[in-house]
């Protein structure tokens, strides 16, 4: 047995995930986002910093600098990622909350 309360929590999650992943569909679609995050941010300045890596001592500062900002974009897109994979799996599990039958929900 489930309780409702705890239906009702994680229904509130589903629907916190799923929105997100909304939102983010949406920005993925608008020009600027693409532009400045896509294609500059994640594709064209990622080449610039590891190209100035060559440029570097590897136990200088720069380089590590440089190693530090590549791990910030590497976890902002891993980030993205996430919100979309717990997008889509907050889709199933409401879809799964959904399918509980009313014998198997406890109401007090």
């Amino acid at each position: 047995m489930i309780s409702q309360s705890d239906i009702i929590k994680q229904r509130e999650e589903n629907m916190l995930q799923i929105n997100l992943a909304s939102a983010l569909k949406r920005l993925y679609s608008n020009p600027d986002f693409v532009t400045v995050f896509k294609k500059y941010y994640g594709e064209c300045y990622v080449l610039e910093l590891v190209s100035n890596l060559a440029l570097y001592d590897n136990k200088s500062v720069e380089y590590k600098e440089t190693i530090k900002e590549l791990n910030v974009i590497s976890s902002f897109k891993k980030f993205l990622d996430t919100i979309l994979t717990n997008g889509a799996m907050a889709e199933n599990d409401l879809k799964e909350l959904t399918a509980i039958p009313e014998s198997e929900i406890n109401y007090e």
